[in-house]
């Protein structure tokens, strides 16, 4: 079960991922997705575009917004 750091993090990733037109779909993979992990899990994010060539550099520019809060860290 994700941890209140986790979720937090989760939600910040939801709403950028759902502001961008060009991602198709996105899941939560890893430990967390298993729904396995603990306090000490990071966060897995699978996304599906439709052409990483053309998109690869805006959603980098848009993700570098994201910080990890809390206890979560890469």
């Amino acid at each position: 079960m994700p941890t209140i750091s986790q979720n937090a993090l989760i939600d910040k990733i939801t709403r950028v991922l759902r502001a961008d037109a060009r991602v198709e779909a996105a899941g939560l993979s890893g430990s967390l997705g298993r729904c396995e992990g603990d306090e000490f899990s990071d966060v897995d994010v699978l996304v599906l575009v439709a052409d990483l060539n053309s998109t690869a550099r805006p959603q980098r520019s848009a993700l570098q917004e994201l910080e990890p809060t809390g206890g979560v860290r890469c």
